[in-house]
């Protein structure tokens, strides 16, 4: 049951309401028909009483500062991971983040920028990433959910060249589709080159953006 606020009440046996869902309403536009997706961050307390916000999102947006982060992956599943948090009183709570609703285009913002002692600095790590990007998507049905594999191709990366907050320069890489096939493009400014996969995919220290557009399978 669902209130005025966007509250959806989900009861356990009996009509016992143990979890509360609040969806964050968009506005449905062609810019978020291809990059919207949605993510629900659940806050699980000690007992059985839960609560969960659904909210749009554009981009994802990956801390890559933890040792044990080297790939796009591993960044992903650190995003994705439980938490355990603190509460007052000794209490246990634990959160847990999901994504409920991956978008046509993919984009990945890699968190190369950060805060600390009031200074900006930046992350110079490679993080590798891959040309094909598979994720595990929940598809829901009447008695059960099962999950399912959506794959991601890379099409264009944005770059940031430079080790400082306040400076530096951004180019891009591109995938040109073609009945010729595929070919990537640099764009520095106004000037263009063909480069290889093998250069789009060695960027690992300078990758800042990440596009993947959803591979939908050929029927025949």
């Amino acid at each position: 049951e669902e209130d005025n606020d966007g509250w959806l009440q989900v009861g356990g046996k009996g009509g016992a309401k143990k979890t509360s869902v609040r969806k964050m309403r968009t506005e449905r536009t062609l810019v978020t028909a291809v990059f919207g997706g949605e993510v629900e961050t659940m806050i699980r307390y000690s007992g059985t009483w839960a609560s969960a916000v659904r909210e749009p999102w554009m981009w994802l947006s990956l801390d890559i500062r933890p040792g044990e982060i080297k790939t796009l992956d591993d960044a992903l599943t650190h995003f994705l991971k439980k938490e355990e948090l603190s509460m007052q009183d000794d209490k246990k709570a634990s959160k847990n983040v999901r994504v409920t609703s991956w978008p046509e285009v993919l984009v990945v913002h890699l968190k190369r920028f950060h805060f600390e002692d009031q200074r900006g600095q930046k992350v110079n790590k490679k993080i590798a990433y891959p040309e094909s990007f598979p994720v595990q998507v929940e598809v829901s049905g009447r008695a059960s959910t099962s999950a399912v594999m959506r794959d991601y191709a890379l099409s264009s990366v944005v770059l940031h060249h430079g080790k400082q907050l306040t400076e530096g320069h951004y180019t891009a890489m591109v995938r040109h589709e073609s009945e010729r096939g595929d070919a990537w493009v640099k764009v520095d400014d106004e000037s263009t080159s063909s480069i290889t996969l093998d250069d789009v995919l060695g960027q690992q220290q300078l990758a800042y953006l990440l596009f993947y557009k959803h591979e939908r399978k050929a029927t025949t």
